[in-house]
């Protein structure tokens, strides 16, 4: 699968002033060199990012473009060097800007910025650590047009809609995001979503985990194999107990209730369709969980009605989706989060 391109290796090099005293690493031990980025370091930059030992050479305007926050810190950093009789802060003349980040994202980020679409193919999938990137530094900065593709990608494998989730072929499988449904791809994406407060994309996340194979011990903190967090941990016990009650409620109601499905109105072989949805319904996916699977809220195919007359399988049909879309209003519920209207992102 084809992946974001991500920017070459830090390329780095001594820098011609002394290193900065504030850069010891401890008493007693040799100060940490400061390197710079080579890949942007320009010589008619007029403002010093730095991120751990890492220096960048940038352009305020060019940064205040994308981001408020880098034009004010770069702005107020200016303005004491020109203030400061000592004027501590700066490298070559220019203001240095300490960030507290690792460096290799603040490239990604200057990256984005800088190259966008002639490095980054937002067209193709992307991993999750740069979609992590984007909404984390994003918000961070104030760059608004790098959390809303985070969101984008995040919210396009997630969907809210049962008839969004039915585009969905597979849980292992990702449109947006470079992901393969590693174990621990579904915990990656639930506490990224928990850290972010991306709320939206959770019953889908959650449903994706529990619907993946996970017998319920594989949640539990002493014999889990997923890296969840406490909250997240909880909600899909919760919610895996909850689903499988709810189905098995559903094929209860289904069978007090057959005779008023089979045989339909204008039924044109009795017998056999009564016959059949006895034998059949027991194997309709939405109840039939020895181990829940992907295929649970999937749309019953035409082979699992086979043997209804056209009558008799609409009406079955229709039931069944009924019962699907109950499911599915009731999600959220199911894994302790509010309702599907209650479930709001962070504002931007």
């Amino acid at each position: 699968m084809a992946t974001e391109s991500f920017p070459p290796p830090l390329q780095a090099q001594k820098v011609d002033n002394p290193p900065d005293p504030k850069a010891q690493v401890g008493e007693g031990e040799v100060t940490a060199v400061i390197k710079r980025c080579l890949e942007f370091w320009f010589e008619d930059g007029n403002v010093i990012l730095q991120a751990e030992q890492i220096q960048f050479r940038v352009h305020i305007s060019v940064l205040s473009l994308h981001s408020n926050i880098f034009r004010d810190m770069a702005n107020i950093a200016q303005k004491h060097q020109e203030d400061s009789a000592d004027a501590v802060d700066h490298v070559n003349g220019c203001p240095l800007v300490h960030l507290w980040d690792k460096a290799v994202e603040i490239q990604h980020i200057i990256s984005n910025i800088y190259h966008g679409v002639k490095v980054h193919n937002w067209t193709e999938p992307m991993t999750l650590s740069d979609i992590s990137i984007l909404l984390r530094l994003g918000k961070k900065y104030e760059i608004d047009h790098l959390v809303a593709e985070g969101l984008r990608r995040l919210r396009a494998d997630h969907p809210t809609t049962l008839a969004g989730w039915e585009k969905i072929t597979s849980v292992e499988i990702y449109q947006a995001m470079d992901m393969e449904g590693q174990f621990g791809d579904y915990a990656d994406i639930i506490n990224l979503a928990h850290e972010q407060s991306v709320h939206s994309i959770l019953p889908a996340a959650y449903l994706r985990c529990v619907l993946a194979g996970f017998d319920l011990k594989s949640f539990l903190p002493t014999t889990s194999i997923l890296d969840l967090c406490t909250e997240a941990r909880e909600n899909c016990m919760v919610g895996r107990e909850s689903i499988i009650r709810a189905a098995n409620g559903n094929f209860r109601l289904w069978r007090k209730r057959s005779g008023d499905l089979s045989p339909a109105n204008g039924c044109t072989t009795l017998r056999p369709c009564m016959d059949k949805q006895a034998k059949a319904v027991e194997e309709f996916p939405l109840w039939k969980h020895d181990i829940l699977t992907g295929a649970l809220l999937a749309p019953l195919k035409q082979t699992e009605l086979a043997g209804f007359c056209p009558k008799c399988a609409k009406a079955v049909r229709a039931k069944y989706n009924e019962c699907r879309e109950d499911l599915w209003k009731k999600l959220p519920e199911m894994f302790n989060l509010s309702g599907w209207e209650g479930l709001k992102d962070f504002a931007m």
